[in-house]
């Protein structure tokens, strides 16, 4: 059985070849080579055919993205294709649109380089993609237009063996908030009680004191409930530790704190420990490497992984930021305000900056939902929610896709009126991705 895929293409640019490892490799676990259009290739050598010259084998016309070396706001030019949005329009060939030059466009997240109004964190909000413009936002259509390729190839050419990925589910929390009420420093501490009293807030301030006196359990800290989860289901999963000094968007413990810091190697104990760099960081170069450095020294380990706080992202600065300070692995591809998947992948890919126009050795993983979207921003019943993490976990299952969820530890306390019910929602989750 074939498993290469020969591509004939007037130029390979590293556009070229990003885009084509990502839908051939990444997506249907094939080989790839290039030759020029002129290569005289057998009949039955799996081909295909990208350059406005047809031949033998899957022929797709482009559209040009591929083959510029700048940025610039190109013609959308647009149309249905199998029930969904397409563009990149083309007058011939087996694709009535350049699926790699539209592939390339969403991945690359071509369009948070164009000129765009950010929301109050700095972020490119979702109303600005065009993936929720044009109602494709809950579909990964980048994978769905692979495996149509993946058919067409394998209908030419009936030896060709895809090697789909295995579905995967990684169950992430952020940690911005350890404890409701340890491990804030003096000066906090003796602020916040002050509030408490000023407001008349008697049932927090005696909540607080039974807190700091060891006589109940800090309601935020749900460890315990996390790690029976984990031990019922075995699922991966990662923490992400916002570990930064006291500021205006950051209110974790103290990184000092020792009750912080037995709480983070009991985390490590169990599952992967990640960096929640500090809402600050974004805009202090040094900074997310000394919180990562700290870190690493409370769990004696180097650390790999990285979630944005607040999802705060710029391309390509953040990105490139976290891969020079040696993080492997990214998980802030999301919006706060909505699920779905913000570069229309499933499926964990490589960063490229279209700045430098060049790959990074960075994967992105896409996150799909997060609680506080459901809870703060669309204000859904639990109920309603469950439903919809399902229909996107089964989503992400269909394409052999990763699905990430993002908690928050103190969601799981349900000390909230707005957060009771939550853990059944958790666990209605964790039970059908571990299916």
């Amino acid at each position: 059985m074939a498993k290469r895929v020969t591509v004939c293409t007037t130029q390979v640019t590293p556009r070229v070849r990003y885009v084509f490892s990502l839908l051939l490799q990444d997506i249907l676990g094939l080989e790839v080579t290039y030759v020029d259009t002129t290569t005289a290739l057998p009949a039955s050598t799996p081909k295909i055919h990208y350059s406005e010259e047809t031949g033998e084998g899957v022929h797709v016309f482009p559209a040009g993205l591929l083959f510029q070396n700048d940025i610039f706001e190109p013609t959308l030019t647009t149309l249905e294709y199998e029930g969904y949005f397409a563009f990149f329009r083309v007058p011939v060939g087996d694709f009535p649109f350049d699926v790699f030059s539209a592939s390339f466009y969403l991945a690359s997240r071509y369009e948070e380089y164009l000129p765009h109004i950010a929301d109050v964190h700095g972020r490119f909000k979702v109303e600005s993609s065009l993936a929720f413009k044009h109602g494709f936002l809950r579909m990964p259509i980048v994978n769905f237009w692979a495996e149509k390729l993946g058919e067409l190839l394998v209908q030419r050419y009936p030896d060709l063996q895809l090697s789909l990925p295995s579905f995967s589910f990684v169950s992430t929390v952020d940690v911005d908030n350890a404890f409701a009420f340890y491990g804030k420093g003096i000066f906090r501490t003796i602020g916040a009680i002050g509030k408490d009293m000023l407001a008349l807030n008697f049932q927090q301030l005696f909540q607080r004191a039974n807190t700091l006196l060891g006589l109940v359990k800090d309601p935020y800290n749900t460890w315990g409930y996390q790690l029976q989860m984990q031990q019922k289901y075995q699922y991966p999963a990662i923490y992400f530790i916002l570990f930064a000094p006291f500021a205006k968007n950051d209110r974790n413990a103290s990184p000092q704190s020792h009750a912080f810091q037995r709480y983070i190697k009991n985390v490590n104990d169990h599952a992967q420990v990640g960096l929640h760099p500090s809402y600050q960081s974004h805009e202090q170069d040094e900074l997310p490497l000394k919180e990562k450095e700290r870190l690493e020294r409370v769990i004696n380990q180097k650390i790999t992984a990285s979630r944005q706080h607040y999802l705060k992202m710029n391309l390509p600065k953040t990105l490139r930021q976290l891969h020079h300070m040696g993080i492997t692995d990214d998980y802030s591809m999301g919006y706060a305000e909505s699920p779905g998947f913000r570069a229309s992948l499933c499926t964990p890919f490589r960063f490229y900056d279209l700045e430098l126009e060049t790959e990074l050795p960075l994967r992105i993983h896409p996150l799909v939902m997060m609680d506080v979207t459901y809870i703060d921003y669309q204000r859904l019943s639990c109920k309603a929610a469950q439903e919809d993490i399902l229909e996107l976990l089964q989503m992400a299952k269909r394409f052999n896709g990763e699905f990430v969820s993002v908690w928050h530890n103190r969601t799981f306390s349900e000390s909230e009126p707005e957060w009771k019910g939550w853990n059944s929602v958790y666990e209605s989750m964790i039970a059908a991705a571990c299916q």
